[in-house]
């Protein structure tokens, strides 16, 4: 029998990009991802996530709405499967700020009216809106914070196409990750404490110019890390380890441009390998790992919808499941297409997790912060693309 559901308040059907924390039974933080409302009321949401939910656990969410963020926390009611790779979960709230539920209600009003929610410039595409998502990092270590830095709101910390090896762990307050392009400045993430500041190729290449601008959004305490350290662990890594690390930054960087692309109101490249043959699919290749030797792929997100195209990839690039990465990061975005005259050579999974497993854990909670922004970059696009599948 089909089950009733009466509700005291109407659902509005809203799509809006959020990011969650799932907290357990005494509130610690178990897990973070990224999702999207499906459809919404005062009392309640209903979500949609690439990977399921405990539905033991209570959830902290951070909603985009118009050019503000709804923050409330929500007890699991319900969680369904669609399929593999799609989640539908049902939300109660527990507790909203004040401030920011009149945003939540005024919002509900406009949506139920049938009016279009207003912004800051109505001009712009409504892509360009999007709140970044808000990214904490792994445990703060701090054997290797030689010293601490302070900035104030707005300041830059890093300022894009500059020079400079220096790399930072956030140890109170929040950043906002910016592409800056004659468009205009893009937010792509907000990232707090736990959190690195530059990226592993500032410190692991001579000359590298920062891809990104990097401001505070608040009064920031930064621990400024030994990178003479890391650059003599980077040293020591076996041409396979140094080759996934290398692969993991590239990968950001191409999946930051694509978000900043569409953005921009612009699609596909024009390098899309929609067409090419599946050689790797989540489940079916468990425990397959790959480094691209000819060639080139496509990484793409599957769902409901169809297929949508993420980034490529390239001679060096790995392709299939990190042993040290947490699962949750890049199984259900790790379908790949590629060209012909396509290669590839195995890796040894076994003794790449052996020497994960004796690195310093800073430099771990670095590798899992770059997974980390790769899966909600990742996620962004596919959103994006699923709302405005008639850019062009």
């Amino acid at each position: 029998m089909e089950k009733t559901e009466k509700r005291e308040k109407q659902r509005i059907a809203s799509i809006n990009l959020l990011n969650y924390i799932s907290l357990d039974h005494n509130y610690r933080e178990v897990s973070q991802g990224m999702g999207r409302t499906i459809n919404m009321s005062e009392t309640g949401l209903l979500i949609e996530t690439p990977t399921a939910i405990n539905p033991e656990h209570f959830l902290s969410l951070n909603i985009g709405l118009a050019n503000e963020q709804f923050k409330v926390h929500g007890q699991v009611i319900y969680t369904t499967c669609l399929k593999e790779t799609n989640y539908r979960t049902g939300i109660r709230f527990n507790q909203a700020p004040k401030a920011g539920y009149t945003v939540f209600q005024h919002v509900l009003g406009s949506l139920q009216n049938g009016l279009k929610l207003e912004t800051a410039d109505s001009k712009k595409s409504d892509l360009t809106l999007f709140t970044p998502p808000i990214i904490k990092g792994p445990k703060s270590d701090y054997l290797y914070v030689v010293d601490e830095e302070a900035y104030l709101f707005g300041e830059k910390i890093i300022t894009q196409g500059n020079f400079g090896n220096w790399a930072w762990v956030i140890l109170d307050g929040w950043a906002t990750i910016v592409r800056e392009t004659p468009n205009g400045d893009f937010p792509i993430f907000k990232i707090g404490p736990g959190a690195f500041i530059g990226s592993s190729m500032s410190y692991l290449m001579k000359n590298h110019a920062r891809t990104n601008s990097v401001i505070s959004s608040g009064n920031v305490q930064l621990g400024l890390l030994d990178t003479q350290w890391m650059t003599a662990e980077y040293s020591a890594l076996s041409p396979e380890l140094k080759g996934i690390l290398v692969s993991l930054s590239g990968r950001l960087k191409r999946i930051i441009d694509r978000i900043v692309s569409l953005k921009q109101g612009k699609t596909h490249s024009k390098e899309d390998l929609l067409s090419g043959k599946v050689i790797f699919e989540p489940d079916q290749n468990e425990l397959a790992l790959h480094s691209i030797a000819r060639g080139k792929g496509t990484m793409l997100y599957r769902d409901v919808s169809g297929e949508i195209p993420l980034v490529n990839l390239y001679p060096g690039d790995f392709i299939g499941y990190l042993p040290f990465i947490k699962k949750d990061y890049i199984s259900d975005l790790t379908l790949v297409r590629a060209s012909t005259g396509f290669e590839k050579k195995e890796l040894n999974r076994v003794n790449l997790l052996k020497e994960y497993e004796g690195l310093p854990q800073t430099l771990k909670n670095m590798i899992e912060f770059t997974a980390l922004k790769i899966f909600t970059g990742a996620t962004i696009v596919a959103q994006i693309m699923a709302r405005k599948p008639h850019i062009n």
